[in-house]
């Protein structure tokens, strides 16, 4: 039987991250990429992920110290955010971080926070990890892979068993990343155009270089990596080219 995990293929650093092994010494820009499965790129061979898509163009123009990556598969938004911080205090701050944000459910779903402490909880962590950022002279840049979609279903039916109005009601605020676009870090793109550009890179050929799914079937594949990848980079180099 096949295995799902297609970073199988890859060589994971000493404490099984799929990047370099981590240093505390950096000659050259210190680059970090923190997030979850779509970080970590399952799925896909890790040249086609957004992460090292994003690194090698900027290693093209700019002294880059090594590959560092935190994605870890299933990780909530605080899991992402706590090991930032582990990483700084073990291998020392990074210079820029690119971080991709996912569901906001994934906090009650480890039993973290219950749904109604859940967005103020996210608005507070996020606030902690931008301001620790500024005061440390590190840049971040944010995007998150969910958009903002409403997930209720419709309706029906008029009366039914209270279990499906809770179900129902649970889903509203799920993909709700409003709240992290009041920070400057975090940066939004127009669903439309997104979906427009994946289908065109879809279209440019009929093989595993611009694909919609990552070969386990489970994950977006290279051409919502392509995306990604030249979306925050245009980002990266407007903030470089600001100052």
């Amino acid at each position: 039987m096949m295995h799902l995990d297609y970073r199988l293929a890859d060589k994971f650093n000493d404490i099984d991250y799929r990047c370099d092994d981590f240093k505390k010494n950096h000659d050259g820009k210190h680059i970090l990429f923190i997030g979850d499965s779509f970080a970590a790129g399952d799925g896909l061979e890790k040249e086609e992920t957004w992460c090292y898509r994003v690194y090698k163009k900027i290693s093209e123009i700019e002294k880059t110290s090594g590959y560092f990556n935190l994605g870890t598969s299933g990780s909530a938004i605080s899991d992402s955010i706590d090991q930032f911080f582990k990483y700084c205090y073990l291998y020392s701050n990074p210079d820029v971080v690119f971080f991709v944000t996912t569901e906001f459910n994934r906090e009650e779903r480890y039993g973290l926070f219950k749904e109604d402490h859940r967005n103020s909880f996210i608005y507070r962590i996020y606030l902690y990890l931008e301001q620790y950022c500024r005061s440390n002279n590190i840049k971040l840049y944010t995007f998150s892979w969910i958009k903002s979609i409403n997930l209720k279903q419709p309706k029906r039916i008029t009366k039914g068993p209270s279990w499906l109005e809770l179900a129902n009601s649970k889903y509203e605020l799920i993909n709700n990343h409003d709240i992290l676009n009041r920070f400057e870090t975090f940066y939004d793109y127009d669903k439309d155009y997104m979906m427009k550009k994946v289908f065109e890179y879809d279209r440019l050929s009929n093989n595993d270089l611009n694909s919609l799914w990552a070969r386990d079937n489970l994950h977006p594949g290279t051409s919502f990596h392509k995306f990604y990848c030249d979306f925050i980079f245009d980002k990266y180099l407007i903030g470089k080219n600001n100052g």
